[in-house]
């Protein structure tokens, strides 16, 4: 008889899921947006004032990893979204993914 490892179905689970949510979360976008369209940076430059919303997303922080400068890695990342915030109002930010890097003290 084939055991199942329970550890291992999760995380094939988790993985799938993942996956799909991914998957579905570009496509929505692309729906939703009628397709991507590449713009020249004049076109970007004529287009500023007709934004609506304008946000920023940091992804995958890990903060806590070894052998990195997180804490320097961070206070760069805060600090580029705080200028372009400043010269560029945004909205919101979300910072999202893995924040945190396998230490449960952080």
């Amino acid at each position: 008889m084939l055991e199942v490892n329970p550890k291992l179905e999760a995380q094939n689970l988790a993985e799938s899921r993942r996956k799909f949510i991914k998957n579905v979360s570009f496509a929505s976008v692309l729906f939703l947006t009628g397709g991507m369209k590449s713009l020249s940076a004049a076109e970007v430059f004529q287009l500023r004032n007709k934004v609506k919303l304008r946000f920023v997303v940091a992804s995958d922080i890990h903060y806590g990893q070894a052998k990195t400068p997180f804490d320097d890695n961070i206070n760069t990342a805060i600090q580029q979204i705080n200028q372009f915030h400043h010269e560029h109002h945004l909205h919101f930010c979300v910072m999202n993914g893995d924040l945190i890097h396998n230490d449960k003290s952080f």
